[in-house]
This record gives C-alpha cells, sequence and structure tokens, in this order.
C-alpha cells in the first residue's frame, strides 16, 4: 500500500509540474496495474524527471542553439550528476566565505581608523614638541652664554688676584706672612662671596638645563616608543617616577661638580699659596700616584689576561677548522686483514678459554659500530660524558622519527590518492554501465541473463559503497589504516570477464581458491598499511 501511495504521489507531482491534467479515475486504474506502479516508483523521482525551472533552462538553451555547443565540448557520459546537497552546501560555504570576507573588511576598517587617529596624535604631539623646544631654545642659549661670561670674568679676577698674591708672598717676610696667615683677608672673602653666589647661580642654570634635556629626551622616548609598538600606562608611569626622583638629585650633584670646577680649585690655590694645604696636597698627590700605579698594574694584568684569551680564542678556532676538515673526509669502511694460507712452523696451540681483547685502534665500542651503520656522526672527544651522549641519543630518535612520521605520511596520502582514482573509475564504469542498460530499455527493471554475474555486481557495488564511505571518514580526519572486507561466494571468472575495466585495480592481487564448496566462504582480511601501501590477502575467498 505504501508504494502505491508513494507512486501516486510521484505521478500527481510530475503532472503538476509539466502542466498536465490527469483524471482521478484514470489514475486510480493505472495504479491498479503493478507494473505501472513499479514502473512510478523508479522513473517518476527527481533523479529521472527535471523540474520547471530546469526545463525553462533547457528549453532556453535549445532554443539558442547551446545545447548542441555544450554537448560537443563535454564528453555526457563522463559528467557527473549534481545533486541538491551539493548545491546546498556550496551554497553554504559561499555564505560563510561571504560572512568572512565582511567580518575582515570590517576590522580593517576599525584598524584603518585607529591608525589614522594614532597618525594624527603623534604629528600634533611631535609640532607640539618641536614649537617647544624652539622656544626654550633662545633663553637656554642666552642664559649659558651670560654664565659663561661672567664665569671668564671670574677666572680673569681670580687669575689677577692670585698674581698679587704672588707678588706681596714674595715681597714679605716670612714671620710677617706667618702673623698674617690666621688673619681673614677681606678681598679673598669678597672674592670669595662673589665667586660662591655666581656659582650658585650656575648651578640652578645647569639643573634647569639639565632638567630641560631630560624632560626633552623623555618626550622623544615615549612618543617613539608608542610610535613602535604599545606601552603600558603602568611602565609610562614607572618611568615618569624615575625621571621625577632625578630631579631631586640633579641639584646636589649639580653643586658638587660646580664645587669641584671652580670653587674647590680657587679654595686650593688660595690655600695653597697661603701654604696651609701644603700637606693635604702632597698626601693627595701621593694617593692620586698610588691610584695611577695600582691602575697601571691592573692594565698590565688585564693586558696579559686579554693576550692569552685571544691567543686560546685562535687556538680553538684551528682546532675546529682542522676537525671539519677531517670530518669532511669521508671514512672508507675497514677491511678485516686475510688470514695467511700457510701452514703454521710451530704445533698449534690449544686455544685459552679467556677471550684475548684486541688493542688495536680498529676495535670500536658497539654503540659507535651503531651509530655508523645509522649514518651518524657521534662526537669523538674523550671529554663527553654521559648526559651529552644521551642527549646526542635522543636528538637523533627525534630526528629520524620526525622522518619516519613525513614517510609514513606521504605513503598515507599516496595510497589514499590511488584508492581515489581507482574508485571514481569504478563509479564512472558503473554509472556508464547503468546509462547504457536503461538508455537500451524504456520499460521496467533490466535484469541480466546470468544471475551470478548480476549478483556479482551488486555486491561489488556495494562493497564500492563501503570503500566510498570509509575515504570519507579518512578525509574527515579519521584515518583507518586497516580496513577488513568480507565478499561472499560468487563466480570470479564470469566477472572479470563481464567486467575488466572494473576489475583491473593497479596495485590489488586478485587470487582465487577452490570454488567447489556450495556453502559461503569464510572471509579473509584485506589489510592496507600506510608504511609501505601494500596489498595483501589472507585467508580463503577473493580480496
Amino acid at each position: 500500500m505504501a508504494t502505491r501511495d508513494r507512486a501516486e504521489t510521484l505521478v500527481l507531482r510530475a503532472a503538476r509540474n509539466h502542466g498536465l491534467q490527469v483524471r482521478r479515475d484514470e489514475l486510480q486504474l493505472a495504479l491498479d496495474r503493478a507494473d505501472f506502479v513499479q514502473w512510478a516508483n523508479k522513473h517518476l523521482g527527481p533523479e529521472n524527471l527535471l523540474t520547471t525551472d530546469e526545463l525553462a533552462i533547457y528549453s532556453a538553451l535549445d532554443r539558442s542553439g547551446q545545447v548542441d555547443q555544450l554537448a560537443s565540448q563535454h564528453e555526457l557520459a563522463h559528467v557527473q550528476a549534481v545533486s541538491d546537497e551539493h548545491l546546498r552546501a556550496a551554497v553554504e560555504e559561499l555564505q560563510r566565505a561571504t560572512e568572512k570576507t565582511v567580518s575582515h573588511a570590517k576590522n580593517l576598517r576599525l584598524q584603518q581608523d585607529a591608525l589614522s587617529r594614532l597618525v594624527t596624535e603623534q604629528s600634533d604631539g611631535v609640532a607640539a614638541r618641536e614649537q617647544l623646544c624652539q622656544a626654550r631654545q633662545p633663553e637656554a642659549e642666552a642664559q649659558r652664554r651670560r654664565l659663561a661670561a661672567d664665569v671668564d670674568e671670574l677666572s680673569t679676577d681670580l687669575r689677577f688676584r692670585l698674581v698679587d698674591i704672588e707678588q706681596q708672598c714674595r715681597e714679605s717676610s716670612p714671620r710677617k706672612l706667618c702673623c698674617e696667615l690666621d688673619k681673614p683677608i677681606p678681598d679673598e672673602e669678597l672674592l670669595v662671596d662673589r665667586l660662591r653666589k655666581t656659582c650658585a647661580r650656575l648651578v640652578e642654570t645647569t639643573v634647569d638645563t639639565a632638567r630641560t634635556k631630560l624632560d626633552r629626551v623623555y618626550l622623544d622616548t615615549l612618543v617613539a616608543t608608542r610610535r613602535s609598538e604599545p606601552v603600558a600606562d603602568d611602565d609610562v608611569a614607572a618611568v615618569r617616577e624615575e625621571v621625577e626622583s632625578l630631579y631631586s638629585e640633579m641639584l646636589p650633584v649639580a653643586q658638587m661638580s660646580i664645587d669641584r670646577q671652580h670653587v674647590q680649585p680657587a679654595f686650593d690655590s688660595i690655600a695653597a699659596k697661603s701654604g696651609r694645604s701644603l700637606s693635604r696636597t702632597t698626601e693627595a698627590l701621593e694617593y692620586m700616584d698610588g691610584c695611577l700605579d695600582t691602575l697601571l698594574k691592573r692594565m698590565d694584568c688585564l693586558r696579559t689576561r686579554i693576550e692569552a684569551v685571544q691567543s686560546h680564542q685562535n687556538a680553538a678556532a684551528e682546532m675546529s677548522s682542522i676537525a671539519e676538515a677531517e670530518m669532511a673526509i669521508a671514512v672508507s669502511p675497514i677491511s678485516q686483514p686475510s688470514r695467511p694460507t700457510t701452514l703454521p712452523a710451530s704445533p698449534p696451540r690449544r686455544p685459552s678459554p679467556i677471550r684475548r681483547r684486541s688493542s688495536t685502534a680498529r676495535d670500536e665500542a658497539p654503540l659507535d659500530i651503531l651509530l655508523q651503520n645509522l649514518s651518524l656522526s657521534a662526537p669523538r672527544n674523550s671529554t663527553v660524558n654521559g648526559k651529552q651522549q644521551s642527549n646526542f641519543l635522543s636528538r637523533a630518535v627525534t630526528e629520524r622519527s620526525q622522518k619516519a612520521a613525513e614517510v609514513a605520511r606521504g605513503a598515507q596520502e599516496s595510497f589514499e590518492t590511488s584508492v581515489v582514482a581507482q574508485l571514481r573509475d569504478a563509479k564512472l564504469a558503473i554509472q556508464l554501465l547503468e546509462d547504457s542498460l536503461l538508455a537500451d530499455s524504456p520499460f521496467a527493471e533490466v535484469n541480466l541473463s546470468d544471475p551470478e554475474l548480476e549478483t556479482s555486481i551488486l555486491v561489488l557495488d556495494q562493497e564500492i559503497g563501503k570503500a566510498g564511505e570509509k575515504l570519507r571518514a579518512v578525509e574527515r580526519g579519521r584515518p583507518l589504516l586497516i580496513c577488513v572486507v568480507r565478499l561472499p561466494w560468487f563466480d570470479v571468472e564470469a566477472l572479470l570477464q563481464s567486467l575488466p575495466d572494473i576489475a583491473g585495480f593497479p596495485g590489488v592481487s586478485l587470487q582465487t581458491w577452490p570454488w567447489r564448496q556450495q556453502e559461503p566462504i569464510d572471509g579473509g582480511t584485506m589489510t592496507a598499511t600506510a608504511d609501505t601501501s601494500i596489498m595483501s590477502h589472507r585467508g580463503k575467498g577473493l580480496y
């Protein structure tokens, strides 16, 4: 009853799609015939009839004369049919690609906007920094010139005063000079006060100049870092705190530097001229002399060490070049010396039960022999410890494992490619056979005259379908390394004579065993290994 209802549905749908009027009573009379129901279920499906759209497209192509042109360009027997599932999958793939393209374009647009904003901000920062530098540069130059002029004036005045003091010292007596040493000189006090005030202004100006340079370097570094790569706010805050901590250290450092450059020399010269710092100056000179002697000794020791290191490096480079040259020479296999054929002059001795060890250079360790057989260059340095040797062996095992995996992957790919090609040829041959049979038979099913041959074709079709399913499973990422196939008994010779193009797969060995048994033969197994791509047959029957 289900077959009759399906046939009725197919007939009504085909009539409605093609604009045909079918009377209900005529349809019921036709459905009473079993052969009509069978014919409708088999030939009125969507795989045999054209839809309205397909018929319209074909009619348009026929009217334009493109049907003959397309038929001459392509061999219709080899054109595979495109199902709705294939079209649906292609449309879904196109939609996914379109969505990815749209999202990628949106991301690129956002990145472009962000990049344009960043470029604008960087240009504004560069312009502001240039304006600030240009505004403060004239003022800093003027202050520097004024300070230089003041320092030159003070130095000249101090030099003149020192000349006067020297003249006075030469003119004064030692006793008078000793009495006057304890009294402060008003001119020297005024000069020292003026020098201190000037040095204080110089310290302030130097600190301001150093702060300005430090701010400029900080801003330049911050802009350059943000231009190259993004910087976290925490890093910027840490750098800012470090720069601010340097501000508090600039004043004492600058004061110490100015004191050392100007004030201290003036005091030292005044004290030297007055005779109060002679012993201290002598001690300082002796200490400096000792420091210089120590530095000279250290420099001599360092020079000796550097020469030794350079000599060691040259020796190591020479040894490495010699070792590379020796390793590049191919080692010829050691030939065993032939035994002499002459008779011994002395009577033969009984062999000792203790095995003698050879002390020649030809005796090698078993590990070295194994590495030579595997074409591996083992380290021959006597200082190599067990850990280094194990690391070398582990690296060798890893490299050989990777090579083996690559070879296995290549063999698996070649095997899958050959299987896909054979399955495609078999499917095409079956389609051609089915098309030719359907073209020669206008109605009802086609049955071969030989039932055994028809059974063989059905079994072969089922096995091809199973192989296709396994191949699809392999393509989905689940490789099937071992395929088990079981076939019932059938006439192999008749199948090979009728289908020579299908049975002659390259790489597959077909073998028939005695077929006199009337019961099904136990199935064997067909294994396909990914390493060798060799198909072997075990058991009884055809594989």
